[in-house]
């Protein structure tokens, strides 16, 4: 994955999380439980957007992409050692 998805998948979150404070608010002081539903399902949907991309959040960019390629040298019968 390039640095560019990165930002974009950046950028999708922070749209997804301000849609959420929009929605937020426009449904008023009163609604506590609507409140607490809107922010539920836009966390849900931000913390599903680095899933769908295949982010681990436990792994630094390069370590993914190493175990990427030695999975992958694996499988094709490459093993180097």
């Amino acid at each position: 994955m390039s640095r560019d998805d990165n930002f974009l998948l950046l950028v999708l979150i922070c749209t997804l999380g301000i849609a959420g404070m929009i929605v937020w608010h426009i449904q008023g002081a009163n609604r506590q439980t609507g409140r607490l539903i809107v922010e539920i399902l836009f966390f849900t949907g931000m913390s599903l957007v680095p899933f769908m991309a295949s982010i681990a959040p436990h792994q630094p960019d390069g370590i993914a992409r190493l175990q990427r390629s030695l999975t992958s040298r694996k499988r094709s019968g490459r093993d180097d050692r």
